[in-house]
């Protein structure tokens, strides 16, 4: 695919350069400061939904997490906001850098004076005063360097920070323990960490991009040609993105160290950000414009493989499904044949059901559709209430034919699978009562080739009574003599 343009969600043109930007980690707003003292948050249209103007010079801004926080750092403090706008904390010295706990509890705090050739990184305990006003107890610990710090990054659950100075890359954990000191050949340029911190990526002056394991030995190596500044990580460390420091260029690498994409930006690139699902990007640039950009190297295909990978672990379960209601009907099905397969596991099964209801409508009806649905309706009986008027919707479009089919099949999974929710689906019998008595043939030939559980015996009665209602054949009077 040609990477001479991007597609972009938005560009916001600002009229003054960013200091530094921070996306929310499911790409759903954008914490922007300004070296005028300005914080903002924009929604993911680009819509400014709160600013502030804060006393002092913002060095950084961060969101914990789930976006609970985002926090300011500035020559005069550390400033912590809700997602509302609304200030919680303040910290009245001066802070450079700053990574909370996603409960906002705990904070490290670094500081680094590039004139003094010096800095420190602090554990600050959020729940005593010391993030209101002075108080030494709020200090857990202070770790001093002979050095000035230039990167500064965190895990997401606060249990690590590292430092990235001229030439070496230092971790420390939240016990002040050394967990690595690494030696750099060339100067350090760019820094980002894994969510869980098992990766420390930085970029180097002379365009290498390296990544550390937590022993701090070198596990990962790329070669951008050039002089490489700021970078990102995905939350697999799938792919690295990288800003080039010489030319209006992002350049992207895979899992291998391979060089697979680079795209051109509007003007040098500031800044770079990469979602955790790798799918959206965002670059600020030095025309003073923030660009969010999705991922179109990952063709549809390769988003919802990677989804299908993704949907199964806690921490990016809702990402996931943002990527598969973003995908195309073609793509749907790869979803639909990972439920049959069982790449998708039974405790994710819930998560489909969340889906927008469109993107639903259109997995359902290939569920319909599909000739071996014994997982597919075991899923759908997980969120069979919310799928009911669209199976409703999908079966009144098939012809006779099909129609019954799919009854068949059903009744046969209800039977075999034991599952009352599934009979709760055999209701759609009732609503189209000019079917019933074939279909509900297929079902006690269903019932005859295993026993019927206790469940499906009272489900068995109520359709007795649905058919009295709709005059039933005599035919089918004389099956339920039978198996009731």
């Amino acid at each position: 695919m040609s990477p001479s343009a991007l597609d972009v969600v938005f560009s916001k043109k600002f009229a003054r350069l960013p200091s530094e930007m921070s996306p929310f980690a499911d790409g759903s707003c954008v914490a922007v400061v300004f070296a005028n003292g300005v914080v903002m948050l924009l929604d993911a249209g680009g819509e400014v939904l709160w600013e502030h103007t804060l006393e002092g010079r913002p060095a950084s801004v961060g969101v914990t997490p789930e976006g609970q926080h985002i926090y300011v750092s500035t020559d005069r403090g550390l400033v912590i906001f809700d997602r509302s706008g609304n200030q919680l904390r303040r910290v009245k010295e001066r802070v450079d850098n700053a990574v909370l706990s996603p409960d906002g509890r705990f904070a490290f705090l670094g500081v680094s004076d590039a004139t003094k050739h010096t800095s420190s990184v602090s554990l600050y305990d959020a729940t005593k005063k010391g993030l209101l006003k002075r108080h030494p107890g709020a200090v857990v610990w202070r770790e001093k360097f002979d050095d000035a710090y230039q990167f500064f990054a965190g895990a997401r659950d606060g249990s690590r920070v590292v430092l990235g100075f001229a030439r070496r890359v230092v971790c420390m954990d939240a016990e002040q323990t050394l967990v690595f000191d690494h030696r750099t050949a060339s100067s350090v340029k760019g820094l980002a960490v894994l969510p869980d911190m098992s990766r420390v990526f930085f970029s180097t002056f002379d365009g290498h991009v390296v990544g550390l394991g937590l022993d701090g030995r070198r596990v990962y190596s790329a070669e951008a040609g050039e002089e490489v500044g700021k970078i990102a990580c995905d939350g697999k460390g799938d792919w690295i993105i990288a800003a080039s420091r010489l030319k209006p260029m992002i350049f992207m690498f895979d899992r291998d160290g391979k060089l697979v994409w680079h795209f051109p930006v509007p003007s040098r690139p500031i800044h770079v950000w990469l979602s955790d699902d790798a799918d959206s990007i965002a670059v600020c640039c030095g025309n003073d414009e923030l660009l969010m950009c999705r991922n179109y190297f990952m063709q549809p295909e390769q988003r919802v493989q990677r989804a299908l990978r993704l949907i199964n672990e806690r921490d990016y379960a809702s990402l996931s499904l943002q990527v598969l209601a973003r995908s195309s009907a073609e793509s749907l099905t790869t979803l639909v044949n990972a439920v049959k397969d069982g790449t998708v596991q039974e405790s994710s099964y819930k998560l489909i059901g969340k889906l927008p209801e469109q993107t639903l409508s259109r997995v359902i009806g290939a569920m319909v559709l599909d000739d071996a649905p014994g997982q597919l309706f075991r899923c759908l009986a997980t969120f069979y209430m919310r799928a009911l008027p669209l199976v409703l919707q999908h079966v009144g479009n098939l012809d006779d034919g099909a129609r019954q089919n799919f009854y068949g099949r059903l009744a046969v999974a209800a039977v075999r699978g034991k599952d009352a929710r599934l009979f709760d689906l055999l209701g759609l019998i009732h609503l189209h009562r000019g079917e019933l008595v074939p279909a509900v043939k297929r079902f006690f030939e269903a019932v005859s080739m295993e026993n019927c559980p206790e469940p499906a015996m009272e489900h068995l009665r109520e359709a007795r009574e649905a058919l009295e209602q709709a005059k039933a054949t005599s035919e089918v009077d004389k099956l339920f003599t039978t198996f009731v």
